[in-house]
């Protein structure tokens, strides 16, 4: 079980959400393991594969940025669970009296933003992302207009029939 996880993509999730990020670290009801398999789950979503983390330390910055608000996103569920069993007031004798914004609400306002956040800085990244095969209902990648691909002709006659007659082999016909 991980102590910590110290990667590039850990970090920057951590810097999104820090309380959260650390309050889950000591929570007996998550804990490093938990943090350790969605960041692992979310590299292998993005990626198709796990990372080592040298790997991860060569990554663009900006995708480093990008899937470490991937990985703020799927901790902020157990953020809003966790936050949502916590005191919201404290109230000790006449003179000390505690109160904290309701932090479960300001993950679901978190989760907003960052989703919008992750979306507009998906097309940057999106050529850096290894492509990979995906749902059958993922939109294609198009070509840009001038670019040429070896399988595509102006001349139909260039691409050989699919389907033909049997050809000659070795002097006996198939006819």
């Amino acid at each position: 079980m991980p102590e910590s996880i110290d990667t590039a993509i850990a970090m920057e999730a951590r810097d999104l959400l820090p309380e959260t990020w650390d309050a889950l670290a000591d929570a007996d009801t998550f804990g490093p393991a938990a943090l350790d398999r969605r960041h692992k789950s979310v590299i292998r979503r993005v990626f198709g594969v796990e990372l080592t983390d040298a790997e991860i330390d060569v990554l663009d910055p900006l995708l480093i940025e990008y899937v470490g608000m991937r990985l703020a996103l799927a901790i902020i569920p157990a953020g809003i669970d966790f936050w949502s069993t916590q005191v919201l007031s404290l109230t000790a004798g006449e003179r000390e009296s505690k109160s904290y914004k309701d932090r479960a609400a300001h993950l679901r306002e978190l989760a907003s933003q960052l989703t919008k956040d992750a979306a507009a800085l998906y097309l940057d990244v999106e050529p850096l992302i290894p492509q990979r095969p995906r749902r059958a209902s993922d939109a294609p990648r198009v070509i840009q207009a001038g670019d040429t691909v070896p399988h595509i002709t102006p001349n139909i006659d260039d691409i050989a029939p699919l389907y033909g007659p049997a050809e000659d082999i070795e002097g006996t016909s198939a006819t």
